[in-house]
């Protein structure tokens, strides 16, 4: 650098380094860039020749003919010069296009010290020596099972139940009940199996299953009916009867409370409760619940009223019935009354509750 008239660092004025300029760099113009990448060129054409030129006789030709001294010396300043490494470089004078920049004074390349640029270390060269490791490989391994089983509801076969383990990963049973599934990756699931039947009804189970890799796993199937299938009709209130003949009667009106709980479900659809109160031992009242099972969980309940002209159901009566809709997991509170001269009133609240299993 000096030696090309280039103004080295301890050489400069502060200003030269640059309002926007990093710590630790200098500003040079082309022209001092040029002459010190020059300067550079012709040093390293001396060290190559020097050092790895053919010597002797005929060194000159075969110099000329490898033109090395010159690949050498592009090579390494178009390096410095503009980050170019690549074969092509050797053969280009690309260096020679210079202009204003930024660059590290060499007195800095020679004190590259702390805390300013950080720190150096000397290289060390390790002996060769011989040391004994651990060779790892990677080794395949089974990492997936099979399910296998059969599906039964009411110890018969049910084809067309769907066995699914995860989204995506199911199958639909065999006419004998019977399913595989492979590929599964090891672990536990659970086999979520059901079929809708002819008549509406939705059976199901869930299983947990453990899957072994390398090997298939067995199951069977129970399948059942959904339990919120099953209700229970809960009933509370009263049923009063009065005798027409208030004034003359000795008890005119009779009040009797009313309680009871019909199970209702895929194989008991229907159920019937009778309720009673006699008043003046002359006139039976009458309040009959006849419930229904729906296939949505809701109950149908028909609530008549009657009014009989004696104690006796066989005596003749007359009557006033309603139905009423219960959906699963509500209730229904509603009064009623039914006369002919004698009255019968009740009032009275249902209410479809998840039956007990």
């Amino acid at each position: 650098m000096r030696q090309s008239g280039a103004v080295v660092e301890n050489q400069k004025d502060p200003k030269d380094a640059g309002a926007n300029s990093k710590e630790g760099l200098y500003l040079y113009n082309a022209a001092e860039r040029l002459a010190a990448g020059t300067e550079l060129f012709n040093a390293l054409e001396q060290l190559v020749d020097d050092t790895v030129a053919p010597k002797g006789e005929g060194a000159e030709i075969a110099s000329a003919i490898a033109d090395m001294e010159d690949d050498v010396a592009n090579q390494v300043c178009n390096a410095f010069s503009s980050d170019w490494c690549e074969t092509e470089s050797k053969d280009s004078d690309q260096r020679k296009q210079q202009q204003v920049a930024y660059a590290i004074s060499p007195e800095n390349l020679l004190r590259w010290d702390a805390p300013l640029y950080g720190y150096f270390e000397p290289l060390v060269y390790a002996t060769p020596r011989y040391e004994q490791v651990t060779i790892c490989r990677w080794k395949k391994v089974a990492t997936q099972g099979s399910l296998a089983g059969k599906v039964m509801f009411n110890g018969a076969p049910v084809g067309g139940a769907w066995v699914e383990l995860y989204d995506g990963k199911g199958v639909a049973t065999k006419p004998d009940g019977s399913f595989s599934l492979e590929k599964i990756p090891a672990g536990n699931y659970i086999a979520d199996t059901g079929k809708t039947r002819e008549d509406g009804m939705y059976i199901q189970a869930k299983v947990p299953v453990h899957i072994n890799a390398g090997k298939t796993t067995q199951v069977n199937v129970v399948l059942q009916l959904a339990s919120d299938l099953y209700r229970a009709l809960e009933i509370d209130g009263w049923v009063q009867t009065t005798d027409h003949e208030c004034n003359a009667a000795v008890d005119p009106t009779k009040t009797s409370n009313i309680h009871g709980v019909m199970l209702l479900g895929p194989y008991k659809t229907h159920d019937a409760l009778p309720f009673q109160a006699i008043a003046d031992e002359d006139v039976l009242g009458d309040a009959i619940f006849e419930a229904d099972w729906q296939l949505d969980k809701s109950v149908k309940v028909k609530v008549t009223l009657r009014v009989h002209d004696g104690t006796q159901t066989t005596d003749s009566y007359y009557e006033y019935a309603h139905v009423y809709t219960v959906a699963a997991g509500k209730s229904l509170s509603k009064w009623m009354y039914a006369h002919d001269g004698d009255k019968v009133f009740a009032r009275f609240t249902l209410k479809n509750k998840l039956a007990p299993m």
